[in-house]
């Protein structure tokens, strides 16, 4: 049963693999209930590696995962040459087991989207340091830039900095920020793959709040506006190196309004992420400023099957 679908989405997708020339992408996405699996696929080289992520009920047992397991492995060896097969697990287990089939590693391998380099780690983390979904809005932020010399991008939340890469790409000047300094150091690595000179461009590790305080000290507007913000928070956070509690729904107004007066006349915003039932709340003066357009469904690649995989929001000032 399951191999079947993997056959048949596969099929679906071989045209637009090819001529896309897409290396990393998903192949399924909890089409089968008894199955409730994600797998993507990455073929970085000669080489395929299958990255399984379990989904599905927190409480099922330890041989129906084994039994998935097995079915999924044996599918996926049927369908590819010699594929790595890697099992990570999302939510938490209530009795803490943890069913994980690779040793963790620091090998890396390197895929190319839209003739750009990123380097991806299947093993270590439970992302891979690239989130596939934003495929399409990467490539819309980067013909945007094209087009506008002397651009300048700031990247919020920026993880592996994929939008900063993209920016830097066509000649705009980019801003990365996020809390976790490995998170930037991976995304220099990805400027480097590219020919790009990290001296040309900001990578900083600072609460995000932090860094749009220090960013207009006295409520200033600054120097150096930005004609493109990227916003792509997580639905939650209480790291350790914030003093509070981070809410996309509590927080995502406060934010917007701290961002705009770095936009340039014109500038956009877009914010994103994967509050399934998150609701756009700006106070009346803030809708006011800026015309907010819902490009959720643009914005979802065609090899995801859920249609609620994220929110987009582009957010041009007015």
């Amino acid at each position: 049963m399951l191999e079947k679908r993997l056959i048949k989405n596969l099929q679906r997708l071989k045209g637009w693999l090819k001529d896309q020339n897409i290396k990393a992408f998903r192949l399924y996405e909890k089409d089968i209930p008894e199955i409730p699996y994600i797998i993507d696929i990455y073929t970085p080289e000669s080489k395929t590696l299958a990255v399984v992520y379990e989904k599905g009920n927190a409480e099922a047992t330890q041989d129906k995962t084994e039994s998935n397991y097995q079915e999924i492995e044996k599918s996926l060896k049927n369908i590819f040459e010699n594929p790595e097969v890697i099992f990570k697990q999302r939510m938490q287990q209530r009795n803490k087991t943890e069913y994980q089939r690779s040793k963790f590693s620091e090998n890396v391998y390197f895929i190319t989207e839209n003739d750009l380099k990123f380097e991806i780690n299947p093993y270590s983390y439970i992302d891979t340091g690239i989130f596939l979904d934003h495929r399409p809005l990467r490539k819309t932020v980067r013909n945007i830039l094209k087009n506008h010399p002397h651009s300048r991008l700031l990247n919020l939340f920026s993880y592996t900095c994929s939008f900063g890469v993209y920016g830097a790409s066509v000649g705009a000047k980019t801003v990365n920020v996020d809390l976790s300094k490995n998170y930037l150091t991976w995304g220099r690595k990805n400027y480097t793959h590219n020919q790009i000179s990290i001296n040309d461009h900001d990578f900083i590790a600072k609460d995000i709040f932090e860094f749009l305080r220090e960013a207009l000290p006295n409520g200033e507007n600054p120097q150096d506006p930005f004609d493109i913000i990227i916003l792509d928070p997580p639905s939650f956070s209480n790291s350790k190196k914030m003093d509070y509690s981070f809410n996309v729904q509590d927080h995502h107004g406060k934010m917007i309004r701290n961002i705009l007066p770095l936009m340039k006349p014109d500038g956009i915003i877009y914010f994103s992420g994967n509050l399934r039932n998150f609701k756009l709340d700006l106070e009346k003066d803030l809708e006011e400023c800026l015309e907010i357009k819902d490009i959720s469904k643009k914005t979802i690649p065609i090899d995801f099957r859920d249609q609620k995989i994220h929110f987009c929001f582009e957010m041009r000032k007015l």
